[in-house]
């Protein structure tokens, strides 16, 4: 496993980002960096995140939905 693997998810008001498994809890919150580009093509009709932001948001991990992994 890299070092920058860890997790695609999406919060609960539909945003898209990433964690990393290097990152422990932070107050009992997952630190989630939020996708800032999507690339113009489409995967089975989602857009594909490229670059994520340099700084985290913190966000319940009940509120998260994992929708793939980063390697």
């Amino acid at each position: 496993m890299s070092k920058n693997s860890g997790y695609l998810v999406e919060n609960k008001h539909g945003k898209v980002g990433r964690t990393k498994h290097e990152n422990g809890l932070i107050n009992g919150k997952v630190p989630v960096y939020l996708c800032e580009v999507f690339s113009a093509k489409e995967i089975e009709g989602s857009k594909i995140p490229l670059k994520f932001s340099d700084t985290a948001i913190l966000c319940d991990s009940t509120t998260l939905k994992h929708i793939g992994f980063i390697h």
